[in-house]
Parts: C-alpha cells; structure tokens; sequence
C-alpha cells in the first residue's frame, strides 16, 4: 500500500484503489493521479480496511477488482457502505460480465477515458479531467 504523499492543489478527491494485480493498481492510480485524485492503494480488502480507517475515513472512492483472495470485492464494498452508506465504490472485473451488486460496475479491459466516464457518472457535479497523456498500461 502506498499513499500519496504530493498535495495536489486541484485535487478532485480521494480514491482508494483495491486491487490483486500490481499493474491494474498502477494504471488505475496513474490516471486518477492525473485527473487530481490523491490516491491509496492496497493489494486486498484487508490493506483497503486498513488504509481506510487510517485515513480517518477521509476517502470520497474506492475502485475495487471483484476477485481478490480472502476477501471479494462485493464483500469489502458492504463492508465500507454499513458505516458509510453513501461511500461511492465502483467494482472492476475481468471475469464478470456486469456486476453481481446493485453497484456501478466497469469491465476490464478500460481505457482511462472509460475509467473517468464512468467515475463522471458516478460522481456527478465533481469535474473531473481526462489526464493530457495515457500511461502506459
């Protein structure tokens, strides 16, 4: 798990990224890293439960991958919604065709402007810009 650790004066908000796969966390953080978002990053639900509560449960997103070991990303997310039930979280899969919660779901393989089209939906008035350049993925 890595916080950030630049301020960002425009920042957006802050978005905790779960996922198993190092690469997908990295290309996930860059984008919203790009697009304002300070970002947290844990490898499974029990770093997410972690990173969540010390961070004083100042998160506005949490982006989490629905298989992960030990614990599934629609467990953790029912989790978080019991003590923060307007906590915006958007599961992410490559395995599933749509997603087994009543919860915004995006399919792996995303592009970053999908990414950000799909947190636009899911957090309306908040402007959030496509990043100048993608990283590579």
């Amino acid at each position: 798990m890595s916080p950030l650790t630049q301020s960002q004066p425009d920042r957006v908000g802050k978005a905790l990224i779960v996922d198993d796969e190092p690469i997908v966390r990295r290309y996930i953080s860059a984008v919203l890293r790009m697009s304002g978002f300070e970002v947290l990053e844990a490898a499974g639900a029990a770093q997410a439960l972690v990173a969540f509560q010390a961070s004083g449960s100042d998160v506005d997103l949490v982006i989490t991958d629905i298989q992960m070991p030990e614990m599934n990303g629609c467990d953790l997310a029912q989790m978080l919604l019991a003590t923060h039930p307007n906590l915006p979280i958007l599961l992410i899969s490559g395995s599933h065709a749509a997603s087994p919660a009543s919860l915004p779901f995006l399919q792996k393989p995303f592009t970053s402007a999908s990414l950000l089209g799909a947190l636009q939906a899911m957090l309306g008035a908040r402007r959030i810009e496509a990043p100048g350049r993608q990283p590579s993925r």
